[in-house]
């Protein structure tokens, strides 16, 4: 997001559309909420790509939020998302994936 601010311009960020495997957590939607971008299409619900992540990550942590909740506490800038979408080819580049350790 922050090389998107860097190229694009307000209005340009209006127009386009953030396509990710996961969907964005609470963080990321701000962000997306805050560049101006107005709409997102993810391929897989923040849970499901915990369950993933829980195979090599016992008790991964995991913001308990999706993005549409936070989209929808702005009645002023509605952001579209679609999602899920392609979940099985969405998931596969989190495959194995391990948390490092702090």
């Amino acid at each position: 997001m922050s090389a998107a601010c860097r190229r694009f311009h307000a209005r340009e960020l209006s127009e386009l559309v953030m396509c990710v495997s996961a969907e964005p957590c609470a963080m990321c939607a701000g962000a997306t909420f805050f560049a101006g971008v107005r709409a997102v299409v993810f391929g897989l619900f923040a849970d499901s790509l915990a369950d993933l992540w829980a195979v090599e990550n016992p008790n991964p942590h995991v913001l308990d939020m999706s993005c549409r909740q936070v989209f929808e506490m702005s009645a002023t800038h509605p952001i579209t998302v679609l999602g899920p979408t392609m979940e099985e080819e969405a998931g596969v580049p989190h495959l194995g994936y391990v948390i490092p350790d702090k």
